[in-house]
C-alpha cells in the first residue's frame, strides 16, 4: 500500500489556458497525454504566457473523440483548432521549435480574445526542446509532470488573509495523504506501473498571483509573497511542488496508489525576510463581502490589507484604482457609505451605469477575494461634531454619503432629508433610512419617486420647516445639485449654508505623467511614467523582458545599470545592477540585459 494516493490528474491542451480534471491519464515520456499540446505566441513566434496575458486562463477547452481541440472564451464563438499545412519556428523561453501553426482564423480568434496580435501553434513530431540533459517534445515550461501535495497547500493556506485553490499551481497530479512539504524529500513515485523521478523543485512564478476565474491579480502578491518568507532557497526561488520525469510509461487514475523513495538529501529553506512590495502611499484593499443594495446596486464591503486603521470622515470619498484581466487599471473615485473597524473596513455602495467601465466591474464582475488599490481619500463633505439644524438633499447614488451619516444622527437631532429617486426599488439601502427615521427621534426621510411624483420642486423644499435657518448637504448628479442650490437661494437659504459633495481629481495612483527615456540594450529609446514600476512600463512599451516572482525576490528580471537614477523598493546583489520589478525610474536611464537573460 503506498504512502499517498492520486487526488486529481489535469492536463492543460493549451498553455497557460483552464486545465481539464481527468479520472485518466496516459503518462509518456513527454509527460501526460495531450498536455501542452497547443501554445500561444506573438508575432515574432514568442510565447505569450498568462503572466503578461491574464486573459488566457480564463480559455476553457476540451479535446473530441477525433483529437481536435475546442476553445471557449467569452464573448467569442466557441473555436475547433485545426493545423495549417507546412510548419514554422516557435521561441519557448529562448529555445528555437518547429511547429505547425493554426490557420488564419484561429488567430484572429486568438487576437480578439487576448486583445493583442498572437497566433496559435500546434507542437508535432519534430518539436524538441533540451532541458535538463534531456529532450522534450512539449510545451510545458520545465519538466514533463507537476506533481503537488494537498496537505502543503492546506499548509499555505494556513498563513494567509484569503484561501486559494491548486489552480493557482496549475499541478499534472494532485497527492492525497502525505504531511505538507513532504515532497521535499521525494525521489521517485512509483504509480501503478508508472514511474516517475523528481528532478527538481518547481519555482514559482507571478502567474500564481492571478485568480485563474477572473484574470485579476492579488496586489498584496499572495501566496507568492508568504512564500517567499519559508520557500526561498539561497538565491531566492520560491518553491512549490516538484517536477518530475517519465520514467515508465502507462495510465495513472484517480485513487492509484503511490509509493515513494525519498532522497538523502531534501531540500531545506531558512526563514527569509520578507520583500517590501512597491506600492508607494497605495493601500491595497481586498473584498470580504457583498450584498445587494437595490435595483442594480450592491454594498461592497473592504478591508485594508494591511491592517492598519484608516482615518475615514463619514462622507469623504476614497480614490481608487480597479485591475482588470487585461492588465488595465481603472480609475474611479467613490463616497465610503459604512464604515467598521477603526476603518479598516469600509463600505462602497454602487450602482450600476452602464456596460464596462467601474461601475460594471463594482457591480456585476467584482468577486470575493478580489484586490483593488486605494490612493488617497479626500473630500470635506462631513458633518460638525454638533450637528446644526440640516436639510439633506440627495438623488440616486448621491445618497451614499448620507447613508455614512446615519450612525451619527442621535435623539435630538433636526434633520430633514429628501431623496429623489426612481422608485422604491431604486434606492440604495432604503431598509436602513426607514430604520433610521422609526429609531432617532429629530431625523426625517421623505422619499420623492420621479416616475410618478416627479423633481424635488421648489414647494417641496419650502415646506421643511426653518429652511433658511438650516444648514444643507446637497449630493446627486451634477444638474440635481445646481437645481437645488438655485432653487434654496431663491428661498433664502445663504449660499455659506450649502455643502455640496465635490470630488476632486482622483489620485491617479501609479501613473504620475513624468515620463523618462530608457534605453535597453543599445535599442530605441521608450518611455516609462516615473510611478510605475520599470518592468510593467518597458513591457507596456512592447520589449520583451524574463521575470518569475515581480516582488523582488529571485532576481530574474535583473538588468544592468548603464547610467542613469532608479528609485528601488528591494535592492539588487550588486550597485550596477537593479530589479525592474520593484524600481522606478527617476530620470532617462540606459539598461542592459545580462548575457545568460533570454
Amino acid at each position: 500500500m503506498g504512502i499517498a494516493t492520486v487526488k486529481s490528474l489535469i492536463r492543460y491542451p493549451l498553455k497557460s489556458a483552464a486545465g481539464n480534471e481527468i479520472h485518466k491519464i496516459r503518462m509518456t515520456v513527454d509527460g501526460p497525454a495531450d498536455d501542452r499540446l497547443w501554445m500561444a505566441v506573438d508575432a515574432n513566434g514568442d510565447q505569450i504566457t498568462a503572466r503578461e496575458a491574464p486573459r488566457l486562463l480564463a480559455i476553457k477547452s476540451a479535446l473530441t473523440s477525433d483529437g481536435s481541440l475546442v476553445l471557449q472564451a467569452e464573448g467569442q464563438a466557441a473555436l475547433t483548432l485545426e493545423t495549417a499545412s507546412g510548419s514554422r519556428s516557435a521561441r519557448l523561453f529562448s529555445h528555437s521549435l518547429l511547429v505547425n501553426p493554426a490557420r488564419a482564423d484561429a488567430d484572429i480568434w486568438i487576437s480578439e480574445v487576448l486583445g493583442r496580435t498572437a497566433r496559435l501553434v500546434r507542437r508535432n513530431l519534430d518539436t524538441a526542446r533540451a532541458y535538463g540533459g534531456v529532450t522534450y517534445g512539449r510545451f510545458g515550461d520545465v519538466a514533463p509532470v507537476l506533481i503537488v501535495n494537498h496537505a502543503s497547500l492546506d499548509a499555505v493556506n494556513t498563513r494567509l488573509d484569503w484561501r486559494i485553490g491548486m489552480d493557482r499551481f496549475r499541478p499534472n497530479i494532485i497527492l492525497n495523504g502525505p504531511p505538507a512539504f513532504d515532497e521535499d524529500s521525494w525521489q521517485t513515485l512509483q504509480i501503478g506501473q508508472v514511474q516517475l523521478r523528481v528532478t527538481e523543485p518547481c519555482v514559482r512564478c507571478v502567474l500564481t498571483t492571478i485568480d485563474p476565474t477572473t484574470g485579476r491579480p492579488d496586489l498584496t502578491r499572495e501566496p507568492l509573497h508568504s512564500l517567499s518568507t519559508y520557500r526561498a532557497d539561497a538565491e531566492g526561488r520560491i518553491h512549490f511542488g516538484v517536477y518530475a520525469e517519465v520514467i515508465r510509461t502507462g495510465d495513472i487514475q484517480c485513487g492509484d496508489a503511490v509509493d515513494v523513495s525519498r532522497a538523502a538529501k531534501p531540500h531545506t529553506y531558512s526563514p527569509r525576510t520578507p520583500p517590501a512590495q512597491a506600492l508607494g502611499a497605495q493601500r491595497v484593499l481586498r473584498l470580504i463581502r457583498a450584498e445587494p443594495a437595490a435595483e442594480a446596486a450592491r454594498h461592497l464591503w473592504w478591508r485594508f490589507q494591511d491592517g492598519e486603521p484608516a482615518e475615514i470622515t463619514p462622507g469623504k470619498f476614497i480614490s481608487l484604482r480597479l485591475p482588470q484581466a487585461d492588465g488595465s487599471l481603472l480609475t474611479r473615485a467613490y463616497t465610503v457609505s459604512g464604515i467598521r473597524d477603526e476603518g479598516n473596513l469600509v463600505c462602497l455602495s454602487v450602482r450600476h451605469q452602464r456596460a464596462g467601465g467601474a461601475s460594471d466591474y463594482m457591480v456585476r464582475k467584482a468577486c470575493v477575494g478580489d484586490t483593488i488599490l486605494s490612493t488617497g481619500i479626500h473630500g470635506n463633505f462631513v458633518l460638525p461634531r454638533h450637528i446644526p439644524p440640516a436639510l439633506f438633499l440627495s438623488a440616486g447614488s448621491g445618497v451614499t454619503p448620507f447613508l455614512a451619516f446615519l450612525p451619527q444622527l442621535t435623539d435630538g437631532c433636526d434633520v430633514h432629508h429628501l431623496h429623489a429617486d426612481h422608485t422604491p426599488a431604486r434606492v440604495i439601502d432604503l431598509a436602513a433610512l426607514r430604520a433610521r427615521q422609526e429609531a432617532v427621534a429629530g431625523y426625517t426621510f421623505v422619499p420623492k419617486w420621479s416616475a410618478t411624483e416627479g423633481r424635488i420642486s421648489e414647494i417641496d423644499l419650502a415646506g421643511v420647516e426653518d429652511l433658511a435657518a438650516r444648514h444643507v448637504w446637497v449630493c446627486g448628479p451634477a444638474a440635481f445639485v445646481a437645481a437645488m442650490k438655485t432653487l434654496l437661494m431663491s428661498l433664502d437659504v445663504p449660499l455659506t449654508q450649502i455643502r455640496e459633495e465635490t470630488f476632486a481629481t482622483p489620485d491617479t495612483g501609479q501613473d504620475t505623467g513624468q515620463r523618462h527615456s530608457v534605453i535597453l540594450d543599445g535599442a530605441d529609446p521608450v518611455e516609462v511614467d516615473a510611478g510605475v514600476p520599470l518592468l510593467a512600463g518597458l513591457r507596456a512599451a512592447g520589449l520583451t523582458l524574463p521575470s518569475s516572482c515581480e516582488i523582488g525576490h529571485c532576481g530574474t528580471c535583473k538588468l544592468r545599470l548603464i547610467s542613469g537614477d532608479c528609485h528601488q523598493t528591494t535592492q539588487s546583489d550588486a550597485d550596477d545592477t537593479i530589479l525592474p520589478c520593484t524600481s522606478f525610474a527617476r530620470s532617462n536611464l540606459r539598461l542592459e540585459r545580462f548575457p545568460t537573460q533570454s
